[in-house]
């Protein structure tokens, strides 16, 4: 099955992190695949 993923849903997590999840549990409830994008603040 193909669909279409509108838009990446961002994930709430501490320390100034930002986490993007195109696929996976959260998006699209695929338990067996994450692709997100992370963006960290220097340390």
């Amino acid at each position: 099955m193909v669909r279409k993923i509108e838009a990446p849903t961002r994930i709430p997590v501490p320390g100034g992190k930002i986490i993007n999840e195109h696929i996976g549990q959260v998006n699209t409830g695929d338990e067996a695949i994450s692709i997100a994008h992370m963006i960290a603040p220097r340390s």
